[in-house]
C-alpha cells in the first residue's frame, strides 16, 4: 500500500493553520462575560384573551388580518391563521396572538344591546371595580386558563360591609370558568372583586347583565383594573341629554389597605371643571365599597372625571339609562397612552361611530381612520383639560398617537340609538415581551483569561 505523505503533511499544516488563527482571534479580541454574549433580543407582543360568550354571543374585531388563533377549549389546541379581521361567535374564550393593537369583544348577552371590552393578557391581579351580586345579578366572572397545566386562582370580594375571605378556584388547562357573582357575595348590591393568580396564565373578565322578572335591565363589561393609584382618570363619559332625560349615575370607590382615604374630585367639560357636590373633601373608609351619586345633568356630555386621594384607590362610574330604555354602562380608570408611533392605540370599532375624549394638561392627538365605507381620514385634536372629538361615520379602524410628551388619557362611548351605551378605555399597544436570543462567538470556545 502506497502512502501519500506529501497530502498527509499539507492536512496537517492547513489545520495547524486554521487553529493558530482561531487561536490568535481569541486572545486578540477582547474578553465578554457570559451574560453578555447573548445581547440579540427578539421581541414580541404578548397573546392577548378575549371572553366567551356568557349567556348570549360574543364577536370579537381584531386590530389586523392574518393572526393566528384557537380556542380556549381543553380538546384541542389547534391553532390556525384567521384572514378576516372579525371572528365570528364561540361559545369559547378565544387566543388571539400578540400584536401591536388590542381586540376587542362584542357580547350580546343583554336584549337591549351589546357590551364590549378590551381583550387582555392578564396578570397576577386583576381587579373589578363594578357589578352586583343582588336579586337582578345574572353576573358572570369568568377566569381564564390559556397555559398547558391547571391554574389557582384566589377570588377575593368586597361588599359595602368590608372584605370577604377568599374563594379558592383552580381552572383546568386550556379552559375556563364561569363564577355567578350572586354565588360569591349572595345579596350584595354594591360589589368588587380582586382575582389574584398564584400559578399559571390567567385572564379574568366580569360581565355585569341584569334582569328584573321578565325585563332586561342592560349589560355592560367591568374592565379589570391592575393596581390602586393616588389619582384615577375617568373620561368618555355621558349623561344622556340633559335635564329630565339626563341618566342616573354614581361613582363607585374601594380604598384596598388599610387606611381611610380623603379624596377629592374635579369634573372637567366643554364648559370647564367644577367640584361635583358630595365629591369634594370625601372620608372613604378603607375595603368597603361606598357607592356616592354623581350630579352631572346639566353637565354637556362628554365629559371626565380626575379623582385625587391621599391613599391608593380604585374607582368606576355606572351610567345608568332608564328613559324610553334601558341598559347601562360602567366606566373604569384609564391608563395614559403610551407616546410615539411604535406604541399607538390600533382599535377595530366594527362599524360603531364612537365618541372620542382626551383628558390632559397638554393634548395633542393625530387620528388616522378608515370608515367601514373604505373611506379614510386623518385629524388632530388640540388643546387643555378635555377635548372630544366625533367620528364622521361608522369606523372599522383607528389608530390614535399622542404627539407631545405631556400624560394624554382617553375613553370612548359607544351608543347605538337611544337605550344602548358602552364605554371603552382607549389604550395603547401592550408593552412588547423581549427574550435574549443567544449568538455565535468562537470566543466562547475559549477560556477567557484573567
Amino acid at each position: 500500500m502506497r502512502i501519500d505523505f506529501s497530502r498527509s503533511v499539507q492536512v496537517r499544516v492547513g489545520a495547524a493553520l486554521v487553529l493558530g488563527a482561531s487561536l490568535a482571534l481569541a486572545i486578540s479580541a477582547p474578553h465578554i462575560s457570559p451574560a453578555q454574549r447573548a445581547t440579540r433580543l427578539e421581541r414580541n407582543f404578548p397573546a392577548t384573551l378575549c371572553p366567551a360568550a356568557l349567556g348570549g354571543s360574543t364577536n370579537i374585531s381584531l386590530p389586523q388580518k392574518h393572526l393566528q388563533i384557537r380556542s380556549i377549549n381543553p380538546k384541542t389546541l389547534f391553532t390556525h391563521t384567521t384572514p378576516f379581521t372579525q371572528l365570528p361567535s364561540s361559545s369559547y374564550a378565544t387566543y388571539v396572538q400578540g400584536t401591536s393593537g388590542i381586540p376587542i369583544a362584542f357580547n350580546s348577552a343583554s336584549a337591549v344591546g351589546s357590551a364590549a371590552v378590551l381583550c387582555n393578557a392578564g396578570g397576577q391581579s386583576q381587579w373589578f371595580i363594578g357589578g352586583t351580586a343582588a336579586l337582578s345579578s345574572q353576573d358572570i366572572l369568568e377566569v381564564i386558563n390559556s397555559g398547558l397545566s391547571s391554574s389557582n386562582v384566589l377570588i377575593y370580594p368586597y361588599t359595602s360591609k368590608g372584605s370577604v375571605a377568599p374563594i379558592a378556584l383552580t381552572v383546568k388547562a386550556n379552559s375556563d370558568s364561569q363564577v355567578s357573582v350572586a354565588s360569591l357575595a349572595p345579596g350584595e348590591n354594591s360589589v368588587a372583586f380582586n382575582v389574584v393568580t398564584l400559578t399559571g396564565r390567567v385572564s379574568s373578565f366580569l360581565l355585569d347583565h341584569r334582569k328584573a322578572g321578565l325585563s332586561d335591565l342592560g349589560a355592560s363589561y367591568v374592565s379589570a383594573t391592575n393596581a390602586a393609584t393616588n389619582t384615577i382618570f375617568l373620561g368618555g363619559l355621558t349623561n344622556g341629554s340633559a335635564g329630565s332625560n339626563a341618566a342616573s349615575q354614581l361613582v363607585r370607590l374601594l380604598v384596598p389597605g388599610g387606611i381611610d382615604a380623603n379624596i377629592s374630585t374635579l369634573v372637567y367639560s366643554s364648559n370647564g371643571s367644577f367640584a361635583p357636590v358630595g365629591l369634594s373633601q370625601l372620608t372613604v373608609p378603607h375595603q368597603k365599597v361606598v357607592d356616592v351619586p354623581l350630579p352631572t345633568a346639566q353637565t354637556p356630555s362628554p365629559y371626565g372625571i380626575e379623582i385625587t386621594s391621599d391613599q391608593p384607590i380604585f374607582a368606576s362610574v355606572l351610567t345608568n339609562i332608564s328613559h324610553g330604555g334601558n341598559d347601562f354602562a360602567w366606566a373604569n380608570s384609564l391608563t395614559p397612552l403610551a407616546f410615539g408611533n411604535s406604541s399607538a392605540a390600533v382599535m377595530n370599532f366594527s362599524g360603531a361611530s364612537p365618541t372620542l375624549l382626551f383628558m390632559g394638561s397638554q393634548i395633542s392627538v393625530q387620528l388616522r381612520w378608515q370608515l367601514s365605507s373604505g373611506a379614510r381620514g386623518t385629524a388632530t385634536v388640540s388643546g387643555q383639560g378635555e377635548v372630544s372629538w366625533k367620528s364622521p361615520g361608522p369606523i372599522d379602524l383607528i389608530t390614535i398617537n399622542t404627539q407631545g410628551k405631556a400624560a394624554v388619557y382617553g375613553g370612548a362611548i359607544l351608543k347605538n340609538g337611544g337605550t344602548s351605551l358602552s364605554y371603552l378605555p382607549l389604550e395603547s399597544s401592550l408593552a412588547e415581551n423581549g427574550s435574549p436570543l443567544p449568538t455565535s462567538d468562537i470566543r466562547t470556545l475559549v477560556r477567557a483569561t484573567p
